[in-house]
């Protein structure tokens, strides 16, 4: 016996359903994954079992309380309709695009770039990052499906051998500018330092790759996402700068670094 209470008017009042109008399939809250995935305490919900949806009024339930969801749901709860018997299933065949390497996986703009690439066909994918027991690196690999490999990208032997192994024809990198803490514990390492270290590296990630290309011969397509050189554009018109630089002669060093990488590469 189906003890499901009948389905209700927008204003309130019951409606008896036609059997020969059968009415549309009710909407399901997918929770699964995301309710598995390792987010932080803050964002877990405390009392997950007070709030479980029933897929029999999903649909009234994800109308009530659509803004509030999407404000409380960090990982954008997915919607889906229930297929009937009678319908057939619909599926799209996307291209093999072979696979691609993410460095920065636990970013932003990694996690973006990793979904565009599943989006697309690409795979396996492969995220590399310097912690893979983060959050964010830990929802990479749970719901996202990214085969973490943990990577400073400072350490070129190791470096050497993601782009070997990994054979990931198309490349993601951004890169962070690891800045000064104020805190004493590295009271030689300015905003400069901070600059030229990360321009450094990635100048040494672009000579990696030509290395490896030259012993394997596999034509690698990169995205790197760099910023202006705003130290230089500041000099550019002869005279003082239009931005008065820091104390030890720094501007911008988080843009300036990626520029001068860039017009490297």
């Amino acid at each position: 016996m189906n003890s499901s209470p009948a389905p209700k008017r927008a204003n309130g009042g019951d409606t008896a359903t036609s059997p020969s109008t059968p009415s549309p399939p009710p909407k399901k809250i997918i929770k699964a994954r995301a309710g598995d995935s390792p987010l932080s305490d803050h964002d877990r919900d405390p009392n997950p079992e007070e709030k479980a949806v029933d897929p029999t009024h999903a649909a009234d339930k994800a109308e009530e309380g659509e803004g509030e969801e999407e404000k409380n749901d960090p990982l954008r709860t997915i919607e889906i309709e229930e297929i009937g018997d009678d319908e057939e299933m619909q599926t799209i065949d996307l291209p093999d695009r072979g696979p691609a390497l993410v460095f920065g996986a636990s970013c932003a703009q990694g996690r973006a770039v990793i979904e565009g690439l599943t989006e697309h066909g690409y795979g396996p994918i492969y995220g590399a990052t310097r912690d893979i027991k983060t959050c964010d690196a830990r929802y990479a690999q749970d719901v996202l499906d990214v085969t973490l490999v943990q990577l400073d990208l400072t350490d070129v032997q190791a470096l050497e051998k993601v782009l070997s192994e990994t054979r990931a024809t198309s490349i993601f990198l951004v890169s962070t500018t690891d800045m000064p803490t104020g805190n004493g514990d590295r009271a030689d390492f300015g905003f400069q330092s901070a600059e030229d270290v990360e321009c450094d590296t990635i100048k040494t990630f672009f000579d990696t790759l030509v290395k490896v290309f030259k012993a394997d011969g596999l034509s690698r397509h990169v995205v790197f996402s760099a910023l202006d050189n705003v130290k230089s554009i500041c000099y550019s018109g002869g005279g003082d700068p239009w931005i008065e630089p820091l104390e030890d002669g720094s501007i911008c060093p988080h843009y300036s670094a990626k520029g001068r990488a860039g017009e490297y590469a």
